[in-house]
């Protein structure tokens, strides 16, 4: 089951294959992509200072694939345009740096 947007897409694992299921993701994309548990995503404050909001975690995938090139992760059940212009989920610089912003903090 897959969950998210194509730049930065969850993968929600059955119990027990979540070491076999990253095994996989680092050798199919690992060149293109983060790939991340749950659990590490969580500790390296990319959703911000951990918290141990519960509401929040649970609704999160067991394994990211986080792009770090030009790609996205499509799944066939994602409704509207797949066009990788505009399209923003992942942690590129070009998807974090928000120039108005850098120029206004100056």
């Amino acid at each position: 089951l897959k969950s998210g947007e194509g730049r930065f897409r969850w993968l929600h694992i059955r119990n027990g294959a979540l070491n076999d299921a990253k095994e996989i993701a680092d050798d199919l994309y690992g060149d293109v992509a983060w790939i991340m548990t749950k659990e590490e995503t969580l500790e390296s404050g990319l959703f911000g200072k951990r918290r141990n909001n519960f509401e929040f975690e649970n609704r999160l995938g067991d394994l990211a694939l986080i792009a770090r090139s030009d790609v996205a992760f499509h799944d066939e059940y994602d409704k509207g345009p797949l066009e990788l212009l505009c399209r923003h989920g992942s942690m590129t610089e070009a998807e974090t740096k928000v120039p108005l912003i850098g120029y206004l903090a100056v």
